[in-house]
This record gives structure tokens, C-alpha cells and sequence, in this order.
């Protein structure tokens, strides 16, 4: 077995090379040319020159810890991207030693990974919110053979366990469960090219039973002979845009009959290391105590809400619509240039630039945007089909008056220093910061930034031409969910946002804004300005009838037992004192069985107190609540 397959493994490597800079070139050239896949790479290259970016960065210092024992950080890739400059600031290598990679099957089940948890924790709240349903769709013009197809997805999902598990609650904690022999078919459907759209959006927005259902369905819709289109749609929470180049890669060998090669590592063995790294949220280990206190700090004093100002208050519901643009080769060959100029990525310099434009736009001068990142700390989980992507919360001041090439670097070093602690969950963070809550807003961050990979993967089936179909968007959980994708004739811009919020024009005239500063961007200076957001209209005092004292007895007894806490008072707020997702799913249920009545998310959110409760309880028997 060779080193790499070792390292792959999760088995321990002698160090592969000496301390000379030779050797260590040579060695950052290997490494670079396989996470590449070109032939050959050399020391003067740069990495953002053969097209390296930030996930290509996080894979290429893996691969190199795997081969070496250590690596640099990514701070150090960014500021020496010239391999033989960056050879030279290489660690000393050190023998790699075994991570634990837990066989975990407790009697229970094994234990959600802590991104998958906070998933679990949303849908499990909202069962009939359809925001993390991830619709992957193909049109196959030829023969289609529903039996391969059937029997390809069916091997897909015995070699990535992660694709029959089913997510109950256990001892009141969600529990992966792992269908030794699941029973599923395709639904096939007929439909015509005018209906299609409705019918994709329709099947996409099925809610998921995380308790009950497979995280996955598949539809089938015959437009004509030998013309279907394949929807495979899956929960958030078993899959990720990485885990998609494999599926595609899989049910390709699969329906030609080649057997599948299982990964090394189950994603159930990566959600027990990384528990056993970062500890529970009320026992966290030193690394998950440094974790958030770090972030306690970057985010202490950050706004609670930074939204671009919208057309409407908040209103309930994650609705949503999605504008597309596609910007020139010449556009996206000036961001590429400038970002090797400044040492930084195209998603670095878009970001920096999307915070200054909201900033101009009325959001004010803290802007905080939310970033989905890749969170595989080893090779060995790279094959692994999952939930491998933490959110992170980018800061950014954006001062009157600063230069945009100025305001360029503040971002990439103070973005560089987020990703590098990228390993905790977004749930602690929201916990740790505790800013107040509400109901139609996501914490931390309203607006997503995000750089979508291998969005164009796709199956290959003998005989018959498949082509992607735009997935329907049914849904944003953000305000503005902002995404790009580097393509040979330039970039795709995709801006999904909540149509109770937003007027497609407002979103169209913001696109418009960003083209212009982009096109400006070298010689830019930022002027932000502050806009209040607008409010949601004062809610009317609820005039819930008040048996006696009995509903806020029981709901002042049900948080006390929830929280551990007897000292609760009944003007206390519940994640003030300590709650979180996991513990408000707790709250709800065991108040739904203590007063019979199901709280719905958003009224808890709206006053998460014994009394506020109590006053909902009562409100909602009488058929009062609005």
C-alpha cells in the first residue's frame, strides 16, 4: 500500500520528506498535480494560477498533511502561493499518528454530526418547511432503463450508508438509524414540456419526515418516447454540492453493473470524531472551548440583523423565486486578476465587494455575511458521501470613506482567520453570541454568500444524451442567498430571495449595483449609508382567556425541567438561559404533552418566555391565535 492509500486510510505515514527545500517542492508539486488531476505542476506555478481556489485549498493542505504529517495553514497558502515561496515556510514533518475514527454503533443509534444536528433541529420545528429539500435534476433524451436506474440508486445507497438513514428521536436526542434493507421505487409521472416546471417545483416541495422517511425520493417524468427527466431530490442533511460529484460518478458504474467502491470512513465514524474532538454542547472539550470563545470575540457587538433593506416587514413562510445572470469572461477575467494581484480567491473578492455594495446600499457599516465552507479536515472522509458543510459567519466594517483595495485586504485576512476555525457548528456560535432572536430571521446573518463546485456533475447513461435541468426554487431561508459559479465562458450569478420580502425588481436593481462596483472595483471608495429595516408592524396584545393560573404553572414547570434550572422566572427568556434548537425541540414537545396544544416555532420565537408561552397556550385552545 502506498503512502497516499495509507494516509487515505486513516493509517499512520512516516514523514515523506526531509526538511530540504528541494525536497519540499517537489513534494507540494505532487501533491498539487493529483488534487488537480494535470500532469505536471512546478515550483514557480501558482496555485490560484492553474485555477486554485478556496476549496481546491483546503483539499490540496489535507492531502499535503497526509503525505508530510503536517501542512501549513491556509493563511500561509494565501500570502506564498508560489509553491517553491511556499515550500519554505513549511512546517517540520512529523509521523502522523491514527485519528479516531470511531466505529460507532451504540444500542441507540450513532449520534448526528453537529451541522446535521442543527439541520434536524430546523426541520423537526418546521415539518413543513421545504428549504433543505436539494433537487438534483437530469433530462435523458434516449433509452432509459428504469430497472438500471433503479437498481444503480439502490447500490448507491448500500455503499453510502448515509442515504438509508432515517433520524429518530432516542432518550430525547436525535439518533442516526441505518436501514439494513430499505424499501423504495421510483415514481414515474407524465407530464408535457409546459407542465414540467410546476410538476419539478410540486415534487421538490414534498416535505421530508426526517423520523419516518428515507432522505431521499426519486421521480421520474416521461415527456415523450425515449425523453424523460430524472429528479432525485435529498435532504440537506445527508448530502452536500462536494458529495454530488461522487453520486454522479457512482450511479454511472452502477447502471453499467460495475460494482461501487465503498469510502473509507462512514459519515456516521466522522459525526463520532468530530463529537469526540469538540465535545456536546454543554461539555465541550478545550478545542470546542477555544472555538467559541474565539468566535464570541469576532462577533461580539455585531448587528442582529443585516439584511439589504427590504420591500415588505418580516413576514412568515420561506417562500421564494430566484433571478439568474451570467457575467462576461471579460468581467470574470478581471476579478481573477485582481484577486491573484491582492493574493486572494475570486470568492474573497466578490465577498468583499458584495459586503461594501450592501453597506452602499443601506445595510450600514457591519456587515455580516454568512459562507457555506467545506468542512472535510481529512482525506479519508473526501469519498464520503454527506453533510460535510459548516456555515460561517464573515465579518467585515466597512468605514465612509475606505478604499476598496484597502477594504480587499481587512476581508481576506479577517475571512482567512474565520475559515481557519471553521471546525465548530454554526449552533454554538448562534449560542455563544445569543443575539436576540426572531422568528422570520435567520441568526447572525440574513444574507448567504456562497461558491458553488460541480453544480454540473451529472450521470453518464449508455446510449442516451443527459443534460441539467435548472433545479425549481420553491424556497430561501435566507433573505438573499447569493451564489457563484466559475464557468468557461465566464461566471453564473444566482441570487435566490424571499418573495415575501422582496419585489424581483428590488433584487434585479441590487444585481445591478454589484455589476457596476465589480466593473469599477480597482479605483472604488465605499460610502455606506444606515437604512432602518423595515419593521414588522406592531402585533396586537393577545387577549388569550386565563384559566386560573394553570397553563403558566405548567409551562413555567415544563421550562424549568427542560433548562435544569428551578431559579426560572416567568419573564425569563429561554435562550438567555441557556436554551438552544435541541432544547426548544424538547420544550415544544414536552409542552404539547403537558398542555395538549402544539406551539408553533415562530409564536415561540416571538416571546420564548413561561409567560409569553403560557399566553400562546392559552390562545391557541380558544382558536384565538392569528
Amino acid at each position: 500500500m502506498s503512502a497516499q492509500e495509507r494516509a487515505t486510510a486513516g493509517l499512520s505515514v512516516e514523514p515523506a520528506t526531509g526538511d530540504r527545500p528541494e525536497e519540499n517542492e517537489r513534494l507540494l508539486c505532487e501533491v498539487l498535480a493529483e488534487v488537480l488531476g494535470v500532469p505536471e505542476v512546478g515550483p514557480d506555478d501558482d496555485f490560484f494560477g492553474l485555477g486554485g481556489h478556496s476549496l481546491l485549498a483546503i483539499r490540496f493542505l489535507n492531502a499535503v498533511r497526509a503525505r508530510r504529517g503536517s501542512a501549513p495553514s491556509l493563511a500561509d497558502l494565501f500570502e506564498h502561493t508560489r509553491l517553491a515561496d511556499l515550500a519554505r515556510v513549511l512546517p517540520a514533518p512529523a509521523p502522523r499518528q491514527p485519528l479516531p475514527m470511531e466505529r460507532a454503533a451504540p444500542p441507540g443509534g450513532a449520534p448526528l454530526s453537529f451541522e446535521q444536528e442543527r439541520l434536524w433541529a430546523l426541520q423537526t420545528l418546521d415539518p413543513d418547511d421545504d428549504a433543505y429539500a436539494v433537487p438534483w435534476a437530469w433530462r435523458v433524451r434516449g433509452p432509459l432503463d428504469l430497472a438500471a436506474l433503479r437498481a444503480a440508486w439502490d447500490a448507491v445507497i448500500h455503499c453510502h450508508a448515509v442515504l438509508r438513514t432515517r433520524f429518530p428521536e432516542v432518550d430525547d436526542e436525535p439518533r442516526q438509524h441505518i436501514d439494513p434493507a430499505p424499501r423504495w421505487s421510483p415514481v414515474e409521472h407524465r407530464t408535457t414540456e409546459a407542465a414540467l416546471a410546476a410538476d419539478l417545483a410540486r415534487a421538490t416541495a414534498r416535505p421530508f419526515s426526517l423520523e419516518k422517511d428515507l432522505p431521499f425520493r426519486l421521480d421520474v417524468f416521461h415527456l415523450g418516447p425515449d425523453d424523460a427527466v430524472v429528479l432525485l431530490c435529498l435532504h440537506h442533511i445527508v448530502t452536500d454540492d462536494w458529495s454530488v460529484g461522487r453520486l454522479a460518478q457512482d450511479i454511472s458504474r452502477a447502471y453499467r453493473g460495475r460494482p461501487l467502491r465503498a469510502p473509507a470512513v462512514a459519515y456516521a465514524d466522522h459525526a463520532a470524531r468530530q463529537r469526540a474532538r469538540l465535545g456536546p454542547a454543554g461539555a465541550p472539550t478545550p478545542c470546542g472551548r477555544d472555538a467559541v470563545a474565539w468566535w464570541r470575540e469576532y462577533l461580539r457587538g455585531a448587528p442582529a440583523e443585516v439584511t439589504l433593506p427590504p420591500d415588505r416587514p418580516h413576514a412568515s413562510g420561506t417562500g421564494g423565486a430566484a433571478v439568474r445572470r451570467i457575467w462576461s469572461e471579460a468581467r470574470a477575467a478581471g476579478i481573477r486578476s485582481l484577486a491573484r494581484r491582492a493574493g486572494a480567491t475570486p470568492y474573497l473578492v466578490l465577498s468583499a465587494a458584495l459586503s461594501a455594495v450592501l453597506a452602499e446600499s443601506g445595510a450600514g457599516e457591519d456587515v455580516v455575511l454568512g459562507c457555506p465552507i467545506a468542512n472535510r479536515p481529512l482525506t479519508a472522509v473526501e469519498d464520503t458521501v454527506g453533510f460535510f458543510v459548516n456555515t460561517v459567519p464573515l465579518r467585515l466594517h466597512v468605514a465612509d470613506g475606505v478604499a476598496f483595495t484597502d477594504l480587499l485586504r481587512t476581508a481576506r485576512d479577517g475571512h482567512l482567520a474565520a475559515f481557519a476555525r471553521r471546525e465548530l457548528s454554526f449552533a454554538p456560535i448562534v449560542e455563544a453570541v445569543n443575539l436576540p432572536r426572531h422568528p422570520d430571521r435567520n441568526p447572525l446573518f440574513q444574507v448567504m454568500f456562497a461558491q458553488e463546485h460541480g453544480t454540473d456533475a451529472l450521470p453518464s447513461l449508455p446510449g442516451a444524451e443527459v443534460s441539467a435541468v435548472e433545479p425549481p426554487v420553491t424556497s430561501s431561508p435566507f433573505d438573499l442567498a447569493v451564489a457563484f459559479v466559475e464557468r468557461p465562458d465566464g461566471i453564473g450569478i444566482t441570487v435566490h430571495y424571499r418573495s415575501a420580502r422582496y419585489d424581483p425588481a428590488t433584487v434585479e436593481g441590487f444585481l445591478d449595483r454589484w455589476e457596476m462596483f465589480v466593473d469599477g472595483m480597482e479605483s472604488a471608495v465605499v460610502h455606506p449609508r444606515a437604512v432602518r429595516p423595515a419593521d414588522p408592524a406592531p402585533a396586537a396584545a393577545e387577549e388569550a382567556p386565563h384559566t386560573g393560573d394553570t397553563d403558566g404553572e405548567a409551562v413555567l414547570r415544563v421550562f424549568r425541567e427542560v433548562l435544569e434550572r428551578p431559579d426560572i422566572d416567568p419573564d425569563d427568556d429561554f435562550f438567555d438561559q441557556g436554551g438552544h434548537s435541541l432544547l426548544a425541540v424538547r420544550l415544544i414537545r414536552a409542552i404539547r404533552a403537558e398542555a395538549g396544544v402544539q406551539i408553533p416555532l415562530r409564536r415561540f420565537l416571538r416571546a420564548p418566555t413561561p409567560q409569553g408561552v403560557a399566553s400562546a397556550v392559552a390562545a391557541l385552545r380558544t382558536g384565538r391565535a392569528r
